[in-house]
This record gives structure tokens, C-alpha cells and sequence, in this order.
């Protein structure tokens, strides 16, 4: 599905990975589990993997919001769109350097409940299989997050913009709590049966929310040139995410 820029509050819901991507989670949540490859498995475990892949893929209800707000200056530690204010140090060094004029695009997807009652129920009779479909869940969502960031690059991209790489709350320097407040507060997440606590926990559980930066022009794309940590596992190039989010 392609994003069109001109609406400021859509709901979506076609960011799901296409069946033939199944080999693809397959091997991502071989990998998520710490596993070097898939031929290393046991035959239970790949039969397990397997089952978690095909329940996910199944029982994902995929819904997504997004809302654009027009970036209007950045000061000090703070990004500020018309509605939405981010507190991110690292995140601002990015915005100012960007061409203006800029947007902000923030945006939550889930997976839905099912997927959490299943889980939920799995947990009753076999905790190995419970275990499984929430790995399982939590890589899809990953990608879900991943094709809805490619479908705002490339609607970008045709009308002469570029985006950052997508940054959610309670990573690099942007605290939890207070950038969920801000998301929940700017985009309509009832409308896709999303809620947040106080501690800034969402559910369903195999939910992501973040912004993107677009412009004419990015001199960088990720904050992580403003960061020290060196072996952090979320660390990413100039140019794509080096380890996926862990959800």
C-alpha cells in the first residue's frame, strides 16, 4: 500500500509481509532465538519454528496509524512539530541538520489481540510453543514496522524527500515514558485498538510506534553518530539499521 502524504491522519492496514517472506521470519526468529543457523536445529525445533511462523503469519490483524505534522524549529534537545514535541538530544542533532522544510511522520502498527490470546492460551498446555509464536510475533511485527518505513521512503522519494531511519521511544535518548505521552497524545491509537500504560508498556503487545523525519535533504540519517556506545545492540549506519529492534 502506498502512503499518500497529502492526508495528515490515515489508518492503514496492508503492511503485513507478503507469504513468500515466510522463509525470511523463519530465519529471523532462528536467529532471534541465538541459534547460528537453521541447520543446526533439531527437528522438534524447527517443526516449532515452523508452526510459530504459519500461526503468526495467520493470526496477525494487521492495523496502522500515521500522522504528519510539519517540523517547526528545533531547539537545544527538542523537536517540535505543530502537535507533537520529541525530546531527544541525539534525534535533534539529526532534525537541524536536515533541509527544510521538514515533516514529522508518527506512527503506530500492530499486530492485534489475537496473536496475545494466543500466546496467552499456548502458555496453558505448552510453554515451548507459546514461546515460539512470541518470538515468531515479535520479528513480524519488526517487519510489518520495516514495509510501512519502505513505503514512506519510497513516497518520499517521489516527491524529492528523503527519511530518516524510524526511532521509537525508549531508545537512544528518548525517554519511554514521555515519548509515548507525546505519540498517544498526537495520533488517534484507539481507532486501531492500541493502549499505553503509565510505564509506557502498549498493548497488544506486538505493537511498535516511532516517527520518521522527512526532507528535501538529510545530511545523516540515524542519531547513533551523536552516541558512544559502541557495542550497543541497536547501533545503526548512516545507511540502514546494522541490528534490528527487539520487541
Amino acid at each position: 500500500m502506498e502512503v499518500n502524504f497529502a492526508g495528515t491522519m490515515m489508518r492503514l492496514n496492508s503492511f503485513m509481509p507478503a507469504a513468500a517472506d515466510r522463509l525470511r521470519l523463519f530465519e529471523k526468529v532462528v536467529a532471534r532465538l541465538g541459534y547460528p543457523s537453521p541447520l543446526v536445529l533439531s527437528e522438534e525445533v524447527r517443526l516449532g519454528i515452523e508452526r510459530a511462523v504459519d500461526r503468526a503469519l495467520e493470526q496477525a490483524r494487521v492495523q496502522s496509524v500515521l500522522r504528519r505534522a510539519s517540523l517547526v524549529k528545533v531547539d537545544g534537545g527538542m523537536i517540535e512539530g505543530q502537535g507533537i514535541r520529541i525530546h531527544s538530544r541525539r534525534w535533534a542533532q539529526v532534525a537541524e541538520r536536515a533541509e527544510k522544510p521538514a515533516s514529522i511522520f508518527a506512527f503506530v502498527v500492530t499486530l492485534g489481540r489475537k496473536l496475545d490470546e494466543t500466546v496467552a492460551a499456548l502458555q496453558k498446555d505448552s510453554f515451548f510453543d507459546a514461546y515460539l509464536l512470541d518470538a515468531a510475533g515479535s520479528e513480524l511485527v519488526e517487519e510489518t514496522a520495516g514495509a510501512l518505513e519502505e513505503s514512506l521512503a519510497s513516497r518520499a522519494a517521489a516527491e524529492g524527500m528523503e527519511i530518516t531511519a524510524r526511532f521509537s521511544p525508549g531508545y537512544c535518548d528518548w525517554d519511554l515514558k514521555e515519548g509515548q505521552d507525546a505519540l498517544f497524545r498526537f495520533l488517534d491509537t484507539g481507532s486501531v485498538g492500541v493502549r499505553c500504560n503509565e510505564a509506557g508498556m502498549m498493548t497488544p503487545l506486538k505493537t511498535i510506534s516511532g516517527v520518521v523525519i522527512a526532507a528535501p535533504r538529510l545530511a545523516v540519517r540515524v542519531a547513533c553518530s551523536w552516541c558512544n556506545q559502541r557495542e550497543c545492540l541497536h547501533r545503526r549506519s548512516n545507511g540502514r539499521a546494522e541490528t534490528d529492534e527487539r520487541v
